[in-house]
């Protein structure tokens, strides 16, 4: 193997390993922004569906999911900084507001308490 091909090697910002997006740098933001991006897409369906199917299917739905992303690997990207994470429990919110037909003013936490999910900060400790 000669010396320029070495040098032509890709370096990629982010590995995909066992689900998790692991950046150089180790920040996690790839791999909080992946999740925002599956959530995201998953409150779309509940969005439409919640008009048509009781809360305990979509609260299954929920944790079908969006859980497992949230979950997968959560002791390892759950001490990423604050701007990295602040994306995934504002999803949270929004998909607990959707469950009850809570305004966007209303506070979300007895909603968790009322679906029995923790969120996410609560969920890494």
């Amino acid at each position: 193997m000669s010396l320029k091909c070495l040098n032509t090697m890709n370096i990629k910002k982010y590995v995909k390993y066992l689900g998790a997006l692991i950046d150089n740098n180790l920040s996690w933001k790839y791999h909080t922004d992946y999740i925002a991006l599956k959530i995201s897409k998953t409150i779309g369906i509940i969005s439409r569906l919640r008009h048509f199917i009781p809360n305990p299917i979509l609260l299954n739905i929920y944790r079908s999911l969006i859980h497992p992303y949230i979950s997968n690997g959560l002791p390892v990207w759950g001490q990423t900084s604050k701007t990295n994470l602040n994306k995934i429990p504002i999803l949270q919110k929004q998909v607990m507001r959707l469950f009850y037909f809570a305004t966007k003013r209303e506070h979300a936490i007895p909603l968790f308490v009322n679906a029995k999910i923790l969120p996410v900060d609560l969920l890494y400790y």
